[in-house]
């Protein structure tokens, strides 16, 4: 069964242009072995020359393989120069033959041969070069095409012509005409020009209403053999009629009765078989566009086709109703004008693999008609229809499915989100448990050393206060000797100064645990501080039993930095203390060297020292190297917590170096700046010497209580001074204003009517030089940084310790 598609067409074609190489070999054949073949059958036949059948097989071959190999590879341009090489060489023969010139370019390929039946005829010649054209020319735009397409069919109908005349030998040309295209050639142009014309699709008046029948294909393979074939006959029966002597008339009469009745035959074969093909190849065609439409239009998903300028030329009505238009709306629409900015961006990368792979598949998003976007999964395909290429795509809807994969995305994110948080929380609470569980070990510890602190503070304040008590009933005794009596006075004093350290260490530990510890910077001088507490302690030692020396390595030397006096006096006294407490017999050096950006202190003794595993605990609050009731060393187990505090809060850090019975030293720094100095100097003690010019001074009391006012009044006796009291801050102003020769007050901060911040405030502002030492029994946070901001030129606390007070006079009245 044939069945009519272009593939099929395009291969029954080819048969037409194998008839032409077989009808070309045969010739030069014929011309090689001087007639064999056609001047047997028809001796009157012209021969086709070898060159004139060259040039046919070079046309065939190039046509027959063009689409398959030629095309996609260098061999194109081959082809393409031989033709135009035939062309050329066609139009020189013919100019040769017209002009009669005497170049004969149609023999030059085969070594200058004059003899006729080798030359290219005028005909042929024409023929050739209309011929090559055609082959050159047909891929170009629609008006070349057409008029090649014309062209080729006049020349399929001067060949037809040549062909009847040489068959039946009928007057269809002049006498001369015989010899102007040879039978195989007129043959071979008739083939040429009908693939031609097939191959073109017959776009062009008459054959287009042949084409859109299918008719071509039928007459390329069937009607065109035949009358060969009857050729054959015709010329195989004449020339047998001929060796018999018949009559030339007869015979031809009987001839073409003969050739009539099988032709007609075959005609009546053939048009039965070719209406039964068309009537079943249309039938089938109707069928299958049938078939499709109900398809196209009945499909649930959306069709489209797209030319490759990107608008719609034909959609079925599921991809309108997609997306909330009609098939009118949307006809002639672009593509892009549905698609969102971020499917915009991979348009040139789809096109690309489209055209590379011929099917692509993919997901897209389009904009509804009411905004919102739906979702599509996409087959896309390349077809060609009519010599135009489309794009095919089948739009499946799958806005609800990938509403479920982003929900299901999202879900799993929130998932994946809070397994992450509950990990995170696992690890807090793992963390927050292993926390729990040192906290838990450290309160347990901690609470025992409070135990233990608590147990042993009732001690230590107990055995300071029992000797104050017992040795003032001792006091009280008539026979008391006045050397006695020093002494009593001394262990007194010298428990008073222990409780009242104990009270301070305690005040100092509530005011770290409250984190309400304040540091006050002033300028000060390293050196000398270092020196008044070499000279304080050095009296202290020289008063026990113990043979301990005390050694400071920087008594020559002036240090001025930014930095809290009081502080640093504490830290390194309580520092010593520690010293002291545990070296009996042996050696203490204190001082401090200069570091690129700190001072560094250091406090070496010669005592018990420190096991290495406790180096770090004797920091700790409360901790201490003896615990219980059988206690060598006393002390309160807060010290050395408390210098910590203070030197982290000055910015610096602590720490120690030990060896057991060898001694330690204790190491801590203070940060310093680039305007601190150190320098060298020679230290002169002088005595303190109060100068006569103040022996008549006046110095102004300002004190509500009796017996605080009593004690000031008895530590100034040895000064010489003339001494004012004012019970409240108002009289303190009016005596300072009224009393000129007044040169210090000593100013208590809680007074009534007007307090001592106050009063200092406006004495200041009347009288600015003159010094007020702020004096309170409120050791509480700031108040000596608000006593300065007042005015004050320094601050004591109450109790007031003796050698300090005395340092403050000297300092100001001398």
């Amino acid at each position: 069964m044939l069945i009519l598609n272009r593939r099929n067409i395009l291969k029954y074609n080819d048969i037409l242009l194998w008839i032409v190489i077989s009808g070309a070999i045969i010739s030069i054949f014929e011309v090689i072995t001087s007639g064999y073949f056609f001047s047997t059958i028809s001796p009157q036949s012209v021969k086709t020359s070898p060159i004139s059948s060259s040039f046919l097989i070079v046309l065939s071959l190039y046509l027959i393989f063009y689409n398959k190999v030629i095309k996609k590879s260098y061999f194109h341009l081959v082809f393409k120069s031989l033709i135009a090489s035939i062309l050329v060489f066609s139009l020189l023969s013919l100019i040769d033959t017209i002009f009669n010139s005497t170049l004969n370019f149609n023999c030059e390929l085969i070594g200058k041969m004059q003899y006729s039946d080798v030359k290219m005829t005028s005909v042929f010649s024409f023929y050739m070069v209309i011929t090559s054209l055609s082959i050159l020319f047909r891929n170009k735009d629609a008006f070349i095409i057409n008029v090649i397409g014309n062209i080729s069919f006049i020349i399929f109908l001067l060949s037809l012509n040549n062909i009847i005349g040489f068959i039946y030998e009928t007057p269809f040309y002049n006498s001369n005409a015989l010899h102007a295209i040879s039978l195989p050639a007129s043959i071979s142009f008739m083939l040429i020009s009908l693939y031609l014309l097939i191959d073109m699709k017959l776009r062009f008046w008459p054959f287009k209403k042949v084409v859109e029948s299918k008719t071509a294909v039928l007459i390329a393979t069937y009607f065109i053999p035949t009358l060969f074939i009857l050729y054959i006959i015709h010329e195989v029966v004449e020339y047998s009629i001929s060796e018999m002597y018949l009559n030339h008339a007869l015979h031809s009469s009987v001839l073409l009765i003969f050739i009539l009745l099988v032709g007609s035959y075959i005609v009546i074969v053939l048009s039965n078989k070719i209406g039964s093909q068309i009537s079943k190849a249309e039938s089938t065609k109707l069928e299958s566009e049938l078939k499709y439409r109900t398809l196209f239009e009945n499909a649930i998903d959306g069709i489209i086709y797209i030319n490759m300028q990107g608008k719609l030329t034909a959609l079925n009505s599921s991809f309108a109703s997609m997306h909330g238009y009609s098939i009118e709306e949307m006809n002639g629409m672009e593509l892009t004008e549905l698609d969102t900015i971020e499917v915009r961006k991979h348009i040139p990368v789809r096109m690309k693999s489209l055209r590379e792979q011929n099917s692509i598949h993919f997901e897209t998003e389009h904009y509804h008609k009411d905004g919102h976007i739906v979702y599509f999964d996409v087959i896309a395909n390349i077809i060609k229809v009519k010599d135009e290429e489309y794009v095919v795509a089948f739009h499946r809807d799958m806005t609800e499915r990938k509403k479920s994969e982003m929900l299901l995305k999202e879900k799993n994110e929130e998932i994946a989100n809070q397994n992450e948080e509950y990990q995170q929380l696992n690890e807090e609470l793992i963390s927050v448990n292993e926390e729990l569980l040192k906290a838990k070990i450290k309160a347990i510890d901690s609470d025992k050393l409070k135990t233990a602190f608590l147990a042993n503070m009732s001690h230590e304040i107990r055995t300071p206060l029992n000797g104050i008590m017992g040795f003032i009933e001792l006091l009280h005794r008539k026979k008391n000797t006045d050397e006695k009596k020093a002494q009593y006075i001394d262990i007194i004093n010298s428990n008073s100064s222990q409780l009242i350290s104990i009270i301070d260490d305690l005040i100092d530990i509530a005011k770290i645990e409250s984190n309400q510890l304040n540091i006050s910077i002033e300028t000060t001088d390293v050196g000398n501080l270092l020196s008044e507490i070499f000279f304080s302690y050095s009296i202290k030692l020289s008063k026990t039993r113990f043979e301990t020396s005390l050694i400071l390595d920087n008594e020559n030397t002036t240090c001025i930095v930014a930095t809290d006096k009081n502080r640093l006096k504490q830290i390194v006294e309580n520092l010593l203390n520690n010293a002291i407490k545990f070296t009996s017999n042996g050696e203490i050096h204190f001082g401090f060297t200069k570091k690129s950006d700190f001072l560094e202190f250091y406090v070496k003794d010669n005592g018990i020292g420190i096991e290495e595993i406790n180096l770090e605990k004797i920091f700790d609050r409360f901790w201490q190297v003896e615990k219980g009731m059988t206690r060598k060393y006393g002390g309160t187990g807060i010290g050395l917590s408390i210098c910590k505090a203070f030197i982290e809060k000055l910015g610096g850090k602590i720490w120690v170096e030990s060896e057991v019975m060898v001694g330690s030293t204790f190491y801590f720094t203070i940060p310093i700046n680039k305007n601190d100095t150190i320098v060298e100097k020679i230290q002169i003690r002088k005595s303190m010497k109060i100068s006569d010019d103040f022996k008549n001074a006046s110095v102004l009391i300002a004190e509500d209580e009796d017996m605080n006012y009593f004690f000031f009044e008895e530590s100034l006796e040895d000064f010489n001074v003339k001494i004012i009291r004012a019970k409240n801050g108002n009289e303190a102003v009016e005596i300072a204003k009224s009393t000129p020769d007044l040169k210090l007050i000593l100013m208590d901060i809680k007074m009534p009517i007007m307090n001592g911040y106050e009063a200092t405030r406006l004495i200041k502002q009347i009288r600015p030089e003159l010094p007020i030492i702020a004096q309170t029994a409120y050791a509480q946070i700031g108040d000596r940084e608000k006593a300065i901001e007042s005015g004050c030129d320094d601050y004591i606390s109450k109790p007031v310790n003796m050698d300090m007070f005395n340092s403050l006079l000297t300092k100001y009245l001398s």
